[in-house]
């Protein structure tokens, strides 16, 4: 959590995940059915400022007790928004696919990207689920941690345990 808090940013890494698969077709009609909860509604319906910028950005929002200093909204506005999204799709049924299917989407994409991807990197006692590296034998320039379930502090320590690593790395190199 120091991290966090001590990030000059105030916001810890920004991360954006967009999965396609080779193997599959994706089922378009079923995708268009989906009624998002668009940005110019998160404001007036929610009260979540963040979305009034003129500009587009990626930010994490942090929902939680407020009285926090790092969470950005109460969770019960996180609870409001999930229930609208479910009575939108109310009868949408998307598969959710597992974890050894998210972990081969993006090793494929590392490979499609020519990142050399490597499944189940070692780091010291324990495993990253994927990696990408500038070439077949430098450390990871983008680490992949997939966490559906379970203790997701463990999964944020890890990426950060990585992080801390990698940066001693290339800041010796230079």
């Amino acid at each position: 959590m120091n991290y966090w808090i001590k990030n000059p940013t105030g916001y810890p890494w920004q991360v954006k995940l967009r999965a396609v698969s080779p193997y599959e077709k994706l089922d378009l009609e079923l995708l268009d059915k989906i009624k998002p909860l668009r940005r110019e509604e998160l404001v007036p319906l929610f009260g979540v400022r963040i979305f009034k910028a003129k500009t587009d950005r990626w930010s994490l929002i942090l929902f939680g007790d407020e009285r926090r200093h790092y969470v950005s909204y109460d969770y019960r506005i996180f609870e409001r928004m999930k229930e609208e999204l479910n009575i939108r799709n109310t009868g949408i049924i998307v598969d959710k696919p597992d974890h050894e299917k998210i972990k081969e989407i993006i090793y494929q994409v590392g490979l499609i990207q020519n990142r050399f991807p490597q499944k189940e990197y070692p780091l010291e006692n324990k495993r990253l689920d994927v990696v990408w590296k500038r070439t077949p034998k430098s450390v990871p320039s983008v680490v992949f941690e997939i966490q559906l379930g379970g203790n997701l502090f463990e999964s944020l320590s890890k990426l950060k345990h990585a992080f801390d690593l990698l940066e001693l790395n290339t800041s010796s190199s230079n």
